[in-house]
């Protein structure tokens, strides 16, 4: 982040653990009048938060706020994001175990966690992103290749036992539609191909075991790779 960026202080607040409790729990988290940084969102909101909070879970932050120089300017702190995404992560940062809205807003909230710092917030959005993945378990599986997280396509693969579509989901490499192939990486693709065995025999039935596939799965750098 560029230290050109501003951000509003309130020269007359102290912020320490003991005075920002209120800043950690519940709707106080944001918008606390008495919180001494304004974000200002890509499209065009504000958001007032606790230096103390941003400080304790962002290491980005914590370098420019522990510039003093950096405190003179007023002016709100440009944040790459936009609102909602802005104050989800706000919430991310609480003790608490907020629910995530969609795996679309998972993956935006995984690479700001990345471009700020946010390591502890990205560790519990991991966690709590198994949850969407029975709704949409392919776009789960496609997210989990994108993060090369294992665990996160395993679940999806796991789900797709209850979806009705994943019984006619094509997995054979001569036939796989093109629009699906494109999407997981290639490692996860070729992964889920040699899990599935030999795909062909399962096309036009029912006997697709989605559990032992996952099992199975594990990514491949090419389809002629053999597993450990």
């Amino acid at each position: 982040m560029a230290q050109n960026q501003t951000m509003t202080i309130d020269n007359n607040t102290h912020t320490d653990p003991q005075t920002t409790t209120k800043a950690l729990t519940g709707a106080a988290i944001f918008d606390d009048p008495d919180a001494d940084i304004t974000l200002l969102s890509s499209d065009g909101h504000e958001t007032k938060v606790h230096s103390y909070l941003l400080r304790l879970e962002s290491t980005v932050f914590r370098g420019i706020l522990s510039d003093k120089n950096f405190f003179n300017d007023h002016s709100p702190l440009s944040f790459e994001a936009e609102v909602s995404d802005i104050r989800s992560l706000i919430y991310h940062m609480d003790a608490k175990d907020p629910t995530l809205g969609s795996l679309e807003q998972s993956s935006r909230l995984l690479e700001l966690c990345d471009r700020y710092g946010l390591y502890k917030v990205e560790e519990r959005i991991r966690k709590r992103m198994v949850d969407l993945v029975p709704q949409r378990p392919w776009e789960g599986f496609v997210l989990a290749s994108q993060l090369d997280d294992i665990t996160l396509a395993k679940s999806a693969l796991r789900s797709m036992n209850k979806q009705a579509h994943a019984q006619s989901f094509d997995l054979s490499l001569t036939f796989i539609k093109k629009e699906v192939a494109v999407q997981p990486t290639v490692p996860y693709l070729n992964g889920l191909l040699r899990a599935a065995g030999n795909p062909d025999r399962y096309m036009g039935t029912d006997s697709r075991d989605w559990s032992k596939i996952a099992d199975q799965f594990e990514p491949l750098l090419n389809s002629f790779q053999e597993t450990k």
